[in-house]
């Protein structure tokens, strides 16, 4: 296998403020037929989707101008138009609505591709699971669509593709160090452990990277990514008692490795008091219950705050919440300790109408996402009503984290910031995943590495944004193929050395970058001929100008017999008794990338 290498070239003018947010992630779709564009500032909630997306959370993608592709529930796929795409349907069955496929779905473009996506979902097959039964025998899945079908609205091309068994639908993607490929990551229940597929051209590799964890119990809760790939928040559930069911629910902070797939550095951000609950399976009494798909933390736009919503429940082995709370974390403190002592609540609400607004209900705080526009905004949701008599109304408004950069109270948490259209969410529904470190990706290339004269490199851009890319190869000896355009071109040389290619964004900034080709190692002389007489003037045959480690020499006479084999750097044969006449040669040798290589010839012996 190749090695790539990823070459990130980020402009002073980047470092010197925020990363400007790619646009794949500008059109949300969520609810009974919820949507944001973010297109717009404030965003625009008038957009009108198909009303059967209400999984947690769903997901949609839109072009690199930030144009809506497709939207999907985990069971379905919509287009542009808001209708079933051609061969949509990507989970257990073929029912419009399929409540085992009510779980997350996560869109991943493919890399190295400019047409294709593929869409992970989880769902149990068969009939629908009841109740927390439903949670066992999830697999995770993969489909691929591709756009350039059905004049550009898109089919599936690709479903049903088992990756694993896991009873924790939760899952994030995050965007591998080359720049090109990607990571999804999710959480094995039962035995703990984080698993991270690598997506790369020749798609989701299915051996995963396995990383055992086991400080933070069961997993529970969502799994988020931060922007730059370098953590991870997972929620967890520690069983303190069966008799009567009692657990710890926590969230808990990882490093990730983005060139390696390993997850690390496991510490706790905070356990709630031993009072909340777990529900066990009648199948699976070892394991308790929490629900996993929601998003209940994400991180800022610069990866140094992260923010949780963590709840308490009111009575054990019930489902009643009682508090959400809102709180953020410092990931800029050197120590674990401090990182956790630096938990600051942002808003608290409690039911029994301490807010008049909510009265007898209770406000459910199902997640948190990233914007395009470097804010988060919170899943408000509407108030569950526990009391069938009860007059309280629904809240149909998104709050909202302003300043997310900012530790503190200037960080700008406001509750109703973004209304959604009455009827259009449910006490369970989510934001859409997004794929925060693609969202914001600082504008590189990267190229393949060992690359030899001849071969074709292939290039690729990341984080460019939409518009034309133009490219200069540094190579004027190849003619027009010195220029091309788009995120994905490739590029011959014929000579090894050294160039300077030049990427220029639609917006005019110049991305450079040195490009390696090795040199042929093997330089041969033109030496045909040599005279072995003790006169110090030609009497050995050297057939290469430069010394090179592992070279072989085998010589033969005209009737193929072996007359000389030997490994000297040099080639070098001296003709020692053997008499005048051609002789036929072989080197083998390794090349640039270590596989072996041939040349033959003649060589003409004189006495």
């Amino acid at each position: 296998m190749r090695n790539f290498l990823l070459v990130l070239l980020i402009l002073f003018a980047c470092l010197a403020h925020p990363a400007i947010a790619q646009k794949e992630f500008n059109v949300w779709t969520f609810g009974n037929g919820a949507s944001f564009d973010f297109n717009t500032v404030p965003p625009n909630t008038t957009l009108t989707c198909n009303r059967n997306i209400n999984s947690i959370p769903p997901a949609s993608i839109a072009d690199k101008n930030g144009q809506l592709l497709f939207y999907t529930n985990g069971h379905l796929v919509y287009n542009r138009l808001h209708r079933a795409m051609s061969q949509g349907w990507i989970g257990a069955t073929t029912s419009p609505v399929d409540t085992s496929s009510n779980w997350p779905a996560l869109i991943v473009p493919a890399p190295g591709k400019l047409f294709q996506y593929y869409i992970f979902n989880v769902y149990r097959p068969g009939p629908p699971g009841q109740g927390v039964e439903g949670y066992f025998g999830m697999r995770l899945h993969y489909a691929m669509v591709d756009m350039q079908l059905n004049g550009g609205l898109g089919g599936v091309v690709e479903r049903h593709v088992k990756l694993a068994q896991t009873d924790n639908p939760a899952m994030v993607a995050v965007r591998h160090t080359n720049g090109r490929d990607f990571w999804l990551i999710c959480r094995e229940r039962t035995t703990r452990s984080f698993l991270a597929y690598l997506i790369t051209p020749n798609g989701p590799q299915p051996q995963p990277v396995q990383s055992a964890q086991v400080q933070s119990g069961y997993a529970a809760g969502g799994l988020s990514g931060s922007p730059d790939g370098k953590w991870l928040v997972s929620g967890g559930i520690l069983p303190t008692s069966t008799t009567p069911p009692l657990a710890r629910h926590g969230m808990f902070l990882y490093r990730f490795d983005a060139a390696t797939g390993h997850v690390s550095s496991e510490q706790t951000l905070h356990l709630s008091n031993p009072k909340g609950f777990f529900v066990p399976s009648t199948t699976r009494p070892d394991v308790p219950f929490y629900d996993p798909r929601t998003k209940n933390s994400c991180f800022s736009p610069n990866s140094q705050i992260v923010y949780t919503t963590e709840d308490d429940i009111e009575k054990p082995n019930t489902d009643f919440y009682s508090r959400y709370d809102i709180f953020q974390y410092n990931l800029a403190l050197p120590t674990p300790a401090l990182i956790a002592a630096s938990r600051r609540r942002l808003t608290s609400f409690h039911h029994a109408g301490q807010d008049p607004y909510l009265r007898d209900s209770v406000v459910y705080f199902t997640g948190l996402q990233l914007t395009p526009q470097g804010t988060i905004v919170v899943a408000d949701g509407q108030n569950w009503q526990p009391n069938s008599d009860s007059t309280a109304p629904f809240i149909h408004e998104a709050a909202l984290i302003a300043q997310p950069n900012v530790y503190g109270p200037n960080c700008q948490f406001r509750r109703r910031a973004y209304p959604y259209a009455p009827g259009r969410v449910s006490i369970s529904f989510d934001f859409p995943n997004v794929i925060p470190s693609l969202m914001y990706a600082q504008p590189a290339f990267g190229y393949e590495q060992n690359t030899c004269p001849g071969d074709t490199v292939r290039f690729w851009a990341s984080g460019a944004g939409g518009g034309p890319l133009r490219w200069d190869f540094d190579d004027p000896a190849s003619g027009a193929a010195n220029n091309a355009t788009g995120p994905y071109p490739v590029h011959t040389y014929v000579n090894g050395g050294r160039y300077t290619v030049r990427l220029t964004l639609a917006d005019g900034r110049l991305l450079t970058q040195a490009v390696d080709v090795a040199a042929p190692l093997l330089r041969l002389t033109n030496t045909n001929i040599f005279t072995p007489n003790d006169d110090g003037l030609n009497d050995t045959f050297e057939p290469v100008r430069h010394p090179l480690p592992g070279l072989r020499l085998r010589v033969f006479n005209a009737w193929g017999r072996l007359m000389h084999d030997g490994y000297d750097p040099t080639g070098r044969w001296n003709g020692a008794g053997q008499p005048a006449g051609v002789y036929y040669y072989q080197l083998d040798y390794p090349d640039c990338r270590g596989q072996l290589r041939h040349h033959k010839s003649t060589v003409t012996l004189v006495r």
